[in-house]
């Protein structure tokens, strides 16, 4: 008996050529999408920064209510031997108000910060000063003996955190050198909320809280990672750390190739310009948050006054030097501030519309 043969069914397959077009197909698909989810990605990432900087505000605000004044810009001490530093960040005088009662309690306010038991202090992280767009601030670091010089002690290393957030200072910082007499000599030249052995009371804002600068951001990780240890510590009042002007418009680096020849700010500017400025990993400008706790972005095209070329100061601003060493800005008769300078002091009488910025 004979059989018949079974019909199989006919098996079709790709070829080449669809394949191919399947895959172009997904790989434009990707382009397009790529973009959207990395925009809505540093869209969170820029809320948690606006969110970090709400809190930071309503630290120092809750702050100044228990004390009458803001915290300094930088605690000041006068220690070993004679020698004077600059000391207590905003962020540890204000820690018990950021919900870090562990790092206040490690900070024995008869030593610097660089010394002794509060290097535990130092060695502690605090997330909500870190920008989520700077992935740097993060990371613990280990300094090497060979960090200080002088008359500091030298210690074989010690761990550290970073911030991405400072204090703002007005339009310059002048820089003690010479102890108390030097910031006694700064203080009718500091225009700023915060400075050197500040003590601001609310009352003191007369420009409006509304219309001054608190705190902004700092790009730790746009620094070069030979030059980054040495920056933004999170318990450090100095200049360049937790404390920094606008001398300079925000993301200064892209207006102006720095002269960059040192680590610290000089009397004729250009050493640390990057530093002692606001700048952010946001495109297009930096959050800071004002005295009335509201937080704004403020772009990179904000009105700025003239910086003249070749100086790296503004036209009309000078900062002769004392006989101690102290740097002390000055600001000729009719010099014009920028938006930007104006949003920076607290009692400079300038009028300004929220459509200036």
């Amino acid at each position: 008996m004979s059989t018949l043969p079974i019909p199989r069914r006919s098996r079709h397959g790709f070829t080449l050529i669809e394949l191919l077009v399947v895959i172009a197909i997904i790989a434009v698909l990707i382009a397009l999408l790529l973009p959207a989810v990395q925009s809505a990605r540093e869209a969170a990432r820029r809320a948690q920064c606006v969110n970090n900087l709400k809190q930071l505000a309503l630290a120092a605000a809750n702050y100044e209510s228990t004390n009458q004044c803001f915290p300094q810009g930088s605690k000041f001490q006068n220690y070993i031997g004679g020698f004077s530093w600059v000391d207590a960040s905003i962020f540890v005088q204000m820690s018990q108000y950021i919900e870090q009662g562990n790092a206040y309690n490690c900070w024995n306010q008869s030593l610097g910060t660089y010394q002794g038991v509060n290097l535990t202090m130092d060695a502690i992280g605090i997330s909500s000063l870190w920008c989520p767009s700077d992935g740097t601030t993060g990371t613990k670091t280990n300094l090497g003996s060979s960090y200080f010089d002088g008359p500091m002690p030298q210690i074989n290393g010690f761990n550290v955190f970073y911030t991405n957030y400072a204090a703002m200072a007005g339009f310059w910082n002048s820089w003690p050198t010479n102890g108390l007499s030097s910031i006694q000599q700064m203080i009718p030249f500091s225009k700023g909320i915060f400075y050197t052995g500040s003590a601001t009371p609310i009352a003191a804002i007369t420009d409006g809280t509304s219309n001054t600068f608190l705190i902004a951001e700092t790009a730790h990780g746009m620094i070069a990672p030979a030059d980054r240890l040495w920056w933004h510590h999170w318990f450090a009042g100095d200049h360049g750390d937790t404390e920094i002007d606008t001398m300079y418009p925000p993301n200064a680096q892209k207006k102006f190739q720095e002269p960059y020849s040192g680590l610290y700010y000089s009397c004729t500017g250009g050493v640390g310009i990057f530093f002692g400025s606001a700048t952010s990993f946001h495109p297009g400008g930096v959050n800071i948050s004002f005295a009335d706790g509201s937080v704004r972005f403020i772009k990179d095209s904000i009105q700025s006054w003239q910086i003249v070329p070749g100086t790296w100061v503004p036209a009309g601003v000078t900062a002769p030097q004392a006989a101690d060493g102290t740097c002390i800005w000055q600001m000729a008769p009719g010099t014009q501030l920028g938006v930007y300078q104006a949003l920076s002091t607290r009692a400079g009488g300038e009028v300004l519309s929220s459509d200036q910025y």
